[in-house]
Parts: C-alpha cells; sequence; structure tokens
C-alpha cells in the first residue's frame, strides 16, 4: 500500500507514468507483478518510404510553379520582343530613308533612341534565353509532350528574333559605312596630306575610285546584257516568222494534189499535140518525097 501511495505521487508529480512501475517493486505490485508491455515502433523503411514520397511530391511542385513562372515570363518577353523587334525594323527602314536622301543631320551617328532599342532587345532576348533554359531543366527531369512542344516553339521564336535582329543591324551598319563612303569621296581634298587621319582619307578614296570602277564595270555589263536581251527578242521574232512560212508552205503541201493532177492533165494533153504535129509533119515528108519521085 505504501509502494502503491507512492508511485499514484510520482505519477501526479509527473515522475512516472501511470502502470509503468520503475524497478522490481513495480513487478511486484498488481495482481500479477508483470509491466504492461509498450507499443511497437514503426520500421526504418516505412518511415524513409514516407519521407521520400513527400519529398518527391515537394520536388514536382517546385518543378510545376517554376515551370508556370518561367512560361508566364516567356509569353511577356514574346510580345515585348514581337513590338521592339518590329519598331526596330520601322527606325532602320527610316534610317536607310535619311543615307538615301543625304540627311546632313545625324544619319552617320547613331542615334539615341536606336541604342536604346537595340540595347532593350538585347536584354529580352538574354532573358527570354534564360527562360528557355529553366523551361529545358525542368522538362529534362518531367518529360512531358505539352512542356516540349511548348519549349521547341519558344526557342524557335528566339532564333527568329535574333535572326532578325541581327539582320537588321548588319543592315543598318553596311547602309551607314555605305554612305560615309560616299560622303568622303565627295568632300574635297578626301585624300590626305599628313597624320592618321589623311591615311584614313586616303584609304577611303581608295575605295571610292574602287568603287567607282566597280560601278563602271557593272554598267559595261548591264549594256552587254542588254545588247544580248535584243538581240534574243531579235531572233525571237524571227523564229516566229519562220514559223509562220512553214504554216504556209504546209498548207501549200496539203493542196499539192489537184495541183499535181492538173500538170499531168497539161502534159498529156502536149504530149498529144505533139505526136499530133509529128505525124502531120511525116505525112508531108513522105508526100514531098513521093511528088519528087513521080516527077523525075
Amino acid at each position: 500500500a505504501p509502494l502503491a501511495a507512492r508511485r499514484r505521487a510520482r505519477a501526479a508529480q509527473g515522475i512516472d507514468p501511470p502502470g509503468h512501475p520503475r524497478g522490481g517493486g513495480g513487478r511486484r505490485a498488481g495482481s500479477g507483478g508483470e509491466a504492461p508491455p509498450t507499443p511497437p515502433s514503426p520500421p526504418g523503411g516505412a518511415r524513409a518510404l514516407c519521407s521520400g514520397s513527400a519529398d518527391g511530391g515537394m520536388a514536382a511542385a517546385t518543378a510545376s510553379a517554376g515551370w508556370d513562372a518561367a512560361l508566364k515570363k516567356a509569353k511577356g518577353l514574346e510580345s515585348r520582343l514581337d513590338r521592339r523587334v518590329h519598331k526596330y525594323s520601322v527606325l532602320a527602314q527610316r534610317i536607310n530613308a535619311d543615307l538615301l536622301c543625304g540627311d546632313e543631320e545625324s544619319p552617320l551617328l547613331e542615334s539615341r533612341e536606336e541604342h536604346e532599342l537595340s540595347s532593350e532587345i538585347e536584354r529580352d532576348l538574354q532573358q527570354l534565353s534564360e527562360c528557355i533554359s529553366r523551361m529545358k531543366d525542368v522538362v529534362d527531369r518531367y518529360p512531358e509532350e505539352h512542356h516540349r512542344a511548348l519549349l521547341k516553339r519558344y526557342q524557335d521564336i528566339l532564333v527568329d528574333y535574333s535572326t532578325e535582329f541581327q539582320s537588321t543591324t548588319s543592315s543598318i551598319q553596311r547602309k551607314r559605312e555605305t554612305a560615309e563612303l560616299l560622303a568622303s569621296s565627295r568632300t574635297p581634298g578626301s585624300g590626305g596630306k599628313d597624320g592618321g587621319a589623311g591615311a584614313g582619307d586616303g584609304d577611303l578614296a581608295h575605295l571610292a575610285a574602287e568603287r567607282s570602277s566597280l560601278v563602271a564595270s557593272l554598267r559595261s555589263i548591264n549594256d552587254i546584257l542588254s545588247q544580248a536581251f535584243a538581240s534574243r527578242e531579235s531572233l525571237d521574232r524571227q523564229r516566229q516568222s519562220l514559223n509562220m512560212s512553214q504554216g504556209r508552205i504546209g498548207a501549200l503541201a496539203a493542196g499539192m494534189p489537184s495541183i499535181d493532177r492538173i500538170v499531168e492533165g497539161l502534159q498529156r494533153r502536149k504530149t498529144r499535140d505533139n505526136v499530133i504535129l509529128a505525124l502531120v509533119i511525116s505525112l508531108c515528108l513522105c508526100c514531098t518525097i513521093w511528088w519528087f519521085v513521080l516527077r523525075d
């Protein structure tokens, strides 16, 4: 009884849980003298499997969230690149028109608008490339057909916009170099006398002279080609006239049987007349000879 009282006191103080005695006294207490069995703990494999499943689901959710964020940003970049690349193309056409018209404001210098627009396009292309890289990482880890199709589409979009931007930039640069060369060739005293600037002007003058010779060669080639085309047109007209003549000759050949019959009839009549005339002449000769014989 005192032991049971002490155990209840310990349970009340939180030292020993009820029904879980300590030492040999607890085994002697109670009716059976045996301590109640403790519940079995779950095995370590089950705990690891549950933990792995939870980690896999969390990783899939993270990848899906990353895909959605990258796709949303890629859509925004696509619409932005579409506007800016179109604006850049319009700006390039305006610059080309200014260069062709000989505008002396500042067509040879890169404008602030052109520089800012090209920088923004390059930045957008870089961000789109980064989005595509993140999307590719998700597709490599969790391959899905829909995700592959979207990744392929945005890769094509990146290639198209990059190609168009580079082509427009190269066109502007070529036009600007051509205009600079022509402007330097028209400037008096561009041959240069001394210094690095003079040497550069001399090189530009040399290039301008080469360009003039190439233009003259192209003009002569164009003249020769024009003469060749004129000769070809003349030969085509002669061919058409020969074809028409051949058609007429064929029509005459088709009507030749009737003409042959007429010619044959005329030849038979002429032969008959010749035979009759020969017979008459022979008879006259015979009569003449017979008369001379009878007279003698």
